[in-house]
């Protein structure tokens, strides 16, 4: 598909528990963002190749999510210029604050659709300070490496859709 664009998303959520005053109080703080753009992503272990959404392949991409699913950590190169808040990844990185992520990425043939992947788990945990780094382009991206005990890679397709309700 040379006309094939593929772009991708980062979702997440954690809770915090905050105890204050003489007789604890316990609030429950949620931290997570809108999905944010992924400009790339990579895996340690594997083939150890960096993945560039605007570039990359449908088999590029798909054997890549496996060896997250299989190696049980993903790197992604978040764009700063995206709206999220980079504070809530350092906090929830120094606190050491358990993470639900999903990752979706999609190819998108004109305005059509044509399949999605998405990578998921529940038990996800930054695996250290995320920080803001600097393509060999001179781009500057969030770098934030995730590992995860769980995890899930489903791939969807508009085929697998049309009549199996259970797979939307």
């Amino acid at each position: 598909m040379s006309n094939a664009k593929w772009t991708g998303v980062f979702a997440y959520s954690a809770n915090d528990l905050i105890i204050s005053g003489v007789m604890p109080k316990i609030q429950i703080v949620n931290l997570g963002a809108a999905p944010v753009p992924i400009s790339y992503f990579s895996v340690t272990g594997g083939a150890e190749r960096k993945i560039k959404l605007s570039e990359a392949s449908d088999l590029s991409i798909a054997s890549e999510l496996e060896q997250a699913r299989s190696y049980k950590n993903i790197r992604l190169y978040l764009s700063p210029k995206s709206v999220f808040s980079t504070g809530e990844l350092l906090e929830i990185a120094l606190k050491g604050l358990t993470v639900g992520m999903t990752i979706v990425v999609s190819c998108q043939v004109g305005k059509t659709v044509t399949q999605t992947l998405m990578l998921g788990s529940s038990d996800a945990k930054i695996a250290e300070t995320p920080i803001s780094r600097k393509d060999s382009f001179g781009n500057e991206y969030f770098f934030v490496n995730l590992n995860f005990t769980e995890s899930e890679l489903v791939h969807t397709s508009p085929k697998t859709w049309i009549g199996h309700p259970e797979k939307w």
